[in-house]
């Protein structure tokens, strides 16, 4: 990353900068993922939504001690097992919710939008503070809006002046 993650989780207060790392490593991945395919959309539409029950089914039997011997076996040991563990909840936390239908053309900030509403994520589980936006004249007033932006400076620094905007469909969405 482009930034000191340990300047940036004590600046906006997040109490563990390893959680501030991974969220916005995969915030990041996310937005990345989403431009790169933003022209085979409708080819090859987004389903990653759907994987959060069976996921969350699979997570709940690899819980049950009664199976831990058959992982470790099947894994070849501990350490394996708990890497594997780990990764499946990364997995479940990149499971984004299901989107929401539009009508007409897709806004063409949805990856922007998608950026936001994982960085909106993070802050509040990071920070236990409410995720506010406050702009003036397009800059960041406010401590979340500042957090995204210097965030988003670093994945689409050409995106700044469409922030305040997208931050704002965000914001009304949590609302809701």
């Amino acid at each position: 990353m482009k930034f000191d993650v340990t300047a940036l989780a004590r600046k906006f207060g997040f109490s563990d900068p390893a959680y501030l790392e991974t969220a916005i490593e995969e915030a990041g991945l996310s937005y990345d993922g989403l431009v790169y395919w933003a022209d085979d959309a409708k080819r090859y539409p987004d389903t990653m939504h759907e994987l959060a029950a069976p996921l969350g089914a699979v997570i709940v039997q690899l819980d049950r001690e009664g199976n831990r011997p058959a992982l470790l076996s099947a894994l070849g040991g501990a350490s394996r097992l708990e890497v594997f563990e780990r990764d499946l909840e990364r997995l479940r936390r990149a499971i984004p919710p299901p989107p929401e239908k539009v009508k007409g053309r897709p806004p063409k900030s949805h990856d922007l939008v998608a950026l936001i509403r994982r960085l909106a994520n993070a802050w509040v589980e990071g920070t236990g503070k409410r995720f506010t936006l406050d702009w003036h004249k397009g800059k960041p007033v406010s401590e979340a809006s500042q957090f995204i932006s210097a965030v988003t400076e670093v994945f689409a620094p050409d995106r700044l002046g469409e922030l305040p905007n997208a931050a704002r469909q965000v914001a009304a969405a949590r609302k809701r």
